[in-house]
């Protein structure tokens, strides 16, 4: 994802409920840059695990202290009682139904968006996405 110097944009990969009903049904964003948390040079970027049934706010999250100016791999493994979140090959997080209630068990679909947060831009901003996979219905 470039630079954004009116920190006016966040970028998103994400699943949402197919019945469009948030908080209710949870929501995942894998890759998440909220501008007031990753600034203009996109130094980190953010997964959240939204809580079903919980508030907006009520989440897991994971800080990847890694340039969102570069190239990553993100990667999210959802079964019914685990999820595991991959940056780069590498395990990162693990959440079990058991411990954190965390774990939809209703349909999503992927989406990948870039989110305005302002009305205007100082520049151009990009999210470039070589390729997104599901590798059954999640």
């Amino acid at each position: 994802t470039s630079r954004d110097p009116s920190m006016a944009t966040s970028a998103v990969v994400l699943t949402f409920p197919s019945s469009n009903v948030h908080p209710r049904d949870g929501e995942n964003d894998i890759y998440d840059m909220p501008p007031e948390k990753v600034g203009v040079d996109r130094t980190s970027f953010y997964t959240f695990i939204h809580k079903p049934f919980g508030t907006v706010h009520d989440q897991e999250w994971v800080v990847h202290p890694v340039s969102a100016l570069d190239w990553h791999t993100v990667a999210l493994e959802w079964t019914p009682s685990q999820m595991r979140l991959y940056r780069d090959g590498e395990l990162v997080r693990t959440i079990d139904e058991t411990s954190a209630d965390l774990i939809p068990d209703v349909k999503h679909f992927l989406a990948i968006q870039l989110d305005p947060w302002q009305h205007s831009l100082l520049e151009p901003v990009w999210m470039q996405v070589d390729y997104a996979k599901v590798e059954s219905p999640c």
